[in-house]
């Protein structure tokens, strides 16, 4: 059984992974995936979410995600 800090710890690790992949996206020109990896940070990332809504913003995402949490 993983314990309560390596969830949380892995949970970090996906989420510092949804952004660097979503930065790499946009500077590779693919909205697309961009926007799905940033929307995924803005819904269930504390702490880095608020940069992923800023980004979000910029590309003219959806009102939902255009506001940090």
């Amino acid at each position: 059984a993983t314990s309560a800090e390596e969830r949380r710890k892995q949970k970090w690790q996906v989420c510092q992974a949804n952004y660097f992949i979503g930065e790499d996206a946009l500077l590779k020109h693919r909205r697309t995936i961009a926007l799905e990896h940033l929307k995924a940070i803005h819904d269930s990332c504390a702490g880095i979410g608020s940069m992923a809504a800023k980004e979000l913003k910029r590309l003219g995402a959806t009102a939902k995600y255009a506001t940090a949490k």
